[in-house]
C-alpha cells in the first residue's frame, strides 16, 4: 500500500508544481495548492491503496507446517499458501500502476523543465536571471523514480506475459528484493537530495529549525516602529 501510495503522491505534486508554472494565472492551480485538496488527496490516495493491499490478504491463508524440523519444535510453524494464479494477475495490475505512474512522472518532469527553460529563457532577455534553476533536481529526481518504479513494473510484467507455468518463475520471482530495495532507496534519500539540490527546500528547513530566530527577528522592527511612534506621541 505505501509503496503505490507515495508514488501516486510523487506525481501529484509534480503535477501540482508543473501546472502552477505552466499555467500561473489558473484558479484551478490555486485551488490544488491550497492546503485542504493536499489534505484530501493524501486521505483519499491511503483510503484507495489500502482497499487494494486488503484485497491481497482476503485470498491469503495460512497452513500448519507439521514436519518443517527433523526434532520436534516448541511451536506450530505456519507458511503461506499461496494463489499463483490470483497472485500473478495482482502483481500485473500493480505493476501496470508503477508503469503508469513513472511514464507519466517522466512527462510532467520534462514539461516541468520545458516551461523553466522558457521562464529562464525570458528572465535572461529582460536581464533578470538571479533566481536558482531546478531543472537539474527535477531530472535527477525524474531519474530516480523512473528506475525504481520501472525496475518494479518490469519485473512483474515480464513474469506475467513470458514465465507463467515455467519453474524459472520462482528464481526470477525471488528479484523483487531488488526492485524493492531501489523503492527503499529512492524514498530515503528523496528529502536529502532536494535539501541538497534546491535552495528553497534548504530556506524551509532553516525555517522549521529556527522558528524562534525567526520570530525574533520579525518582531523586532515591529517594536521599534511602536517604540518610535510612542516617542513622537510624546513629543
Amino acid at each position: 500500500m505505501s509503496r503505490q501510495c507515495s508514488g501516486f503522491l510523487v506525481l501529484y505534486i509534480a503535477a501540482v508544481r508543473a501546472f502552477s508554472i505552466i499555467f500561473p494565472l489558473s484558479n484551478f492551480g490555486e485551488r490544488l495548492m491550497k492546503p485542504k485538496s493536499g489534505f484530501i488527496v493524501v486521505f483519499s490516495s491511503v483510503i484507495v491503496f489500502s482497499i487494494w493491499s486488503f484485497a491481497y490478504f482476503l485470498q491469503a491463508s495460512f497452513k500448519a507446517v507439521p514436519y518443517c524440523y527433523e526434532e520436534r519444535a516448541s511451536y506450530v510453524p505456519y507458511a503461506l499458501v499461496r494463489n499463483d494464479k490470483f497472485e500473478a494477475t495482482y502483481l500485473f495490475i500493480d505493476g501496470s500502476i508503477s508503469l503508469f505512474i513513472c511514464l507519466l512522472y517522466v512527462i510532467l518532469a520534462v514539461a516541468l523543465v520545458i516551461a523553466i527553460f522558457k521562464i529562464s529563457k525570458r528572465k535572461r532577455a529582460f536581464g533578470n536571471d538571479k533566481g536558482s534553476n531546478p531543472s537539474l533536481m527535477i531530472i535527477f529526481m525524474a531519474g530516480t523514480v523512473f528506475l525504481s518504479q520501472f525496475s518494479y513494473a518490469a519485473l512483474y510484467l515480464f513474469n506475467y506475459f513470458f514465465l507463467q507455468g515455467y519453474e524459472d518463475q520462482k528464481v526470477f520471482i525471488d528479484l523483487d528484493s531488488l526492485a524493492l530495495t531501489l523503492f527503499l532507496v529512492n524514498s530515503a534519500v528523496h528529502a536529502f537530495i532536494c535539501f541538497l539540490m534546491s535552495s528553497q527546500y534548504r530556506d524551509t528547513v532553516v525555517g522549521m529549525i529556527c522558528v524562534k530566530k525567526i520570530r525574533k527577528e520579525i518582531t523586532k522592527p515591529v517594536d521599534n516602529t511602536i517604540n518610535s511612534i510612542s516617542d513622537s506621541l510624546k513629543t
